[in-house]
């Protein structure tokens, strides 16, 4: 392949509008359901790496020391 046809390719995806949708809010992200508990991920993390766990290993006592309030805005 040629690299004029490479780079008419790339603009013609680019012009294409359709596939390419982005709110007018500029939020590309799908809120979390109500009542989904939300954790402060640093401090988690942060005990993940003190007591050398994976955090998918924490049971439901551990989670709930990082779990913040529900608070929707």
């Amino acid at each position: 392949m040629t690299e004029s046809y490479e780079s008419n390719v790339a603009v013609a995806m680019l012009d294409n509008k359709a596939d390419c949708y982005e709110p007018e809010n500029g939020q590309i992200a799908v809120p979390a359901p109500k009542g989904t508990p939300r954790y402060n991920l640093t401090k988690m993390y942060e005990y993940c790496l003190r007591e050398n766990k994976n955090p998918k290993a924490l049971t439901e006592v551990e989670k709930k020391m990082f779990q913040l309030p529900n608070k929707r805005r």
